[in-house]
């Protein structure tokens, strides 16, 4: 069984892109605009531009606080094969990592939210001889919830 969220990643990606289309300009733009510019609006146009970039700084913030994840998780060959890397900005740099978990070593699963419960967490438990050991958590905020309920599927057993 296989699960990706290439669809998604793509959407979060193209939706990153747009805002930055979108606003950059308008940074650029907004002392030009001659429509603040009237006696209804007692705000400078610089005092306005800050607070329009307050917003995105606050906007982006959430956006990136939400960790949204690549995920491809592969269940074959009595192996788990989950491999992952957050989505980050162009200009950070991306670390994509790799789990292997034979089947006879794994234990449990757990879905935990995350960022103010905005987010969901995986955390994946194997049997080492020392005991129950914890994964470090995979955000898992970017699958719909087909692929959600897929991946349950895939990991209980």
């Amino acid at each position: 069984m296989r699960i990706e969220n290439n669809d998604t990643l793509y959407k979060i990606m193209r939706n990153e892109m747009i805002a930055y289309f979108i606003v950059l300009p308008g940074i650029f733009m907004l002392p030009f605009t001659a429509a603040l510019q009237n006696d209804y609006i007692r705000v400078d146009i610089w005092q306005f531009e800050i607070i329009y970039l307050s917003i995105f700084a606050l906007a982006l913030f959430f956006w990136y606080g939400m960790g949204f994840s690549y995920i491809d998780l592969n269940r074959s060959n009595n192996l788990i094969v989950i491999k992952y890397f957050k989505i980050r900005p162009k200009f950070m740099k991306v670390n994509p990592k790799m789990i292997k978990i034979p089947e006879k070593a794994y234990s449990r699963y757990v879905i935990s939210p995350s960022f103010m419960g905005l987010s969901k967490e995986l955390i994946l438990y194997v049997n080492t001889k020392k005991g129950e050991v914890a994964y470090p958590p995979i955000n898992i905020s970017s699958l719909n919830q087909n692929q959600l309920e897929r991946l349950k599927k895939a990991l209980a057993f």
